[in-house]
């Protein structure tokens, strides 16, 4: 698919099920616009293009309504609209009262490990999405998790959320720049990222800065500091040592 192709309309067949979910979805939801990396960004041929917008990608993601998380697909093709395995439960008698007796359903809960964002979070080029992301609706293996920045994520009842135990944040004042943010917390927020980041994967090598740009050029005014490939100039000495 080329861009005079994507100019001039394409056919919704040809596309890989994962984009054809995510485009039903944004359908059902009501947004007329869905932007989608390898569609909306020149993957061959125009590096200009691919380093402008793979510059601006924490925009995109910080004012986009909602992100879909296709965390259950392993490929474009998979999809993720498919069916789920319903937990098992066993049904229990509930007295509610005034002699009335109904039926609860006793629901065991899923192994602590499970995490709901795999094999999506083992990637390099997903932690800024997940991170600068207002809402997120994520498609787990096994069900669905609301995440957004302003309350806890979440999920189908008994599922866990393990997934964000270890999971690096930024500073609230990213989302609201009202709040006065601490500078002596630069240091300590940007190991944690680094730290999460790199035990990411990348298909290729020499898209480790491209991949955390966005995140980069957010928390350039709050650190009121530049990033030298990876690196905060104020704190060099530091990181190095």
């Amino acid at each position: 698919m080329n861009i005079h192709q994507m100019v001039t309309g394409t056919a919704l067949d040809p596309l890989p099920q994962t984009i054809k979910d995510a485009i039903k979805v944004t359908r059902r939801l009501g947004i007329r616009y869905l932007w989608i990396d390898a569609l909306c960004i020149i993957q061959e041929g125009d590096e200009t293009d691919k380093l402008r917008e793979v510059g601006l990608m924490g925009q995109v993601y910080k004012n986009a309504t909602i992100t879909l998380a296709a965390a259950s697909a392993r490929g474009v093709s998979e999809g993720f609209l498919h069916a789920r395995t319903a937990p098992s439960t066993i049904p229990a008698p509930f007295y509610s009262g005034a002699d009335k007796v109904g039926t609860v359903q006793v629901m065991r809960t899923w192994d602590a490990s499970y995490d709901c964002m795999k094999p999506l979070n083992a990637r390099g080029r997903t932690l800024q999405e997940a991170l600068l992301s207002r809402r997120m609706q994520i498609y787990g293996e096994r069900g669905q998790v609301w995440r957004c920045q302003t309350d806890q994520p979440k999920r189908c009842p008994g599922s866990p959320l393990a997934c964000f135990a270890d999971h690096a944040t930024l500073p609230p004042e990213v989302f609201d720049p009202t709040q006065v943010f601490n500078p002596e917390t630069a240091t300590s927020t940007w190991n944690i990222l680094v730290s999460s980041y790199t035990r990411r994967v990348l298909s290729f090598r020499e898209d480790r800065l491209a991949a955390i740009t966005g995140i980069i050029s957010e928390l350039k005014p709050l650190f009121d500091d530049e990033c030298i490939f990876g690196t905060r100039r104020k704190n060099f000495v530091r990181q190095i040592a």
